[in-house]
């Protein structure tokens, strides 16, 4: 097998395992982790739009000169660079759409739901959010992002009431993300600040 077609049953099996985990935890604390998910093509279109925000946010943030935002930069040059540089169009959907739903089911639901339930909305917005980010600590500017794109997930559940907002502003970011990075922006832009990173 290919390291390619390696790495991508790899983050497949990943986020199929946070799907299962939220599953199993949400049976344990009988939460139902997928009663406030139905299609609305409001909330839909709602998702679908709000990915493009933090889409311009990232794009901007690849040609930033601040030394954190280029380490962030150097970090995904060296994982995502590395791993999924040669993964096909479809390949990087596959993985967006698992990343969108295990990831908002987990966090969304069976933590931000659950605590939202004993200790009110703004607990469980924080909550979910703060956990979003430090399961995403690699650098401290990379957990800070991710805790902020958790509250805006987390605000756009509260907003629309849909699970299929979140899970779509989700996955059509990782996507359209993964697309301009490893597609469109690619390594050899680099800039005299940010040295062309060699993959690992």
């Amino acid at each position: 097998m290919c390291a390619s077609r390696r790495w991508f049953w790899v983050a497949c099996g990943f986020e199929s395992s946070l799907l299962i985990l939220a599953v199993i935890i949400g049976r344990l604390i009988r939460q139902p982790v997928l009663a406030n998910l139905h299609w609305n093509s409001a909330a839909a279109l709602l998702g679908i739009i709000a990915s493009l925000p933090p889409l311009f946010l990232f794009v901007r943030s690849l040609k930033a000169t601040w030394r954190p935002l280029i380490e962030v930069r150097q970090l995904l040059e060296r994982t995502l660079g590395a791993s999924f540089r040669n993964f096909s169009i479809i390949q990087l959907a596959m993985v967006s759409a698992l990343a969108g739903v295990s990831e908002e089911v987990l966090f969304r639901v069976v933590v931000q739901k659950t605590v939202e339930q004993h200790f009110g909305p703004a607990a469980g917005l924080i909550c979910a959010s703060v956990l979003f980010g430090l399961v995403h600590l690699l650098t401290w500017t990379y957990g800070v992002i991710t805790a902020i794109a958790g509250l805006y997930l987390g605000a756009l559940w509260l907003v629309s009431g849909n699970l299929l907002a979140p899970i779509l502003a989700h996955a059509c970011y990782d996507f359209l993300a993964l697309i301009w990075f490893l597609k469109v922006h690619k390594a050899g832009s680099a800039t005299p600040h940010d040295p062309k990173i060699t993959n690992l």
